[in-house]
């Protein structure tokens, strides 16, 4: 009931604030409502919303029902997305990596870091690897 209430009041606030008594019938509405003498939101759910919704529950359901495919179809979609986007941030991230070991040469590291470079590059590498799409290869020509 709240709801209701306050999409109609923000409705209502932009046409009739002009009219006399406006926000004292509005208060009143609000403590008729609220009082638990007039149990006034009890009765007009009762009397009023329920059977609106009893009448149009198909309709209500089926529009839910195209909401969760919607809702379905747009996350299937952007994650589609993602998955390309981190795919290709993923390549140009081993490029531009190997584009600085490159620039490096042999400075006088390490074996022990060339190793480590080697580790992290592999590993890159096989996250690169895991996050492309999986294509079946074609089928064996039989003669």
């Amino acid at each position: 009931m709240l709801a209701l209430f306050t999409t109609a009041e923000r409705i209502l606030d932009m046409f009739a604030w002009w009219l006399p008594m406006y926000y004292t019938a509005k208060v009143a509405f609000v403590i008729y409502l609220w009082h638990p003498k007039t149990q006034g939101a009890i009765s007009l759910y009762t009397h009023t919303v329920q059977p609106l919704l009893r009448q149009n529950e198909a309709l209500i359901d089926q529009y839910f029902e195209g909401g969760k495919a919607w809702a379905f179809d747009a996350l299937a979609s952007n994650f589609r997305w993602l998955m390309t986007l981190v795919q290709s941030k993923a390549t140009m991230a081993i490029l531009q990596l190997q584009q600085i070991k490159g620039q490096g040469g042999n400075d006088g590291h390490s074996a022990a870091s060339s190793q480590g470079w080697s580790s992290a590059q592999q590993a890159v590498q096989a996250a690169v690897n895991a996050l492309k799409p999986q294509t079946s290869p074609p089928p064996a020509k039989t003669d």
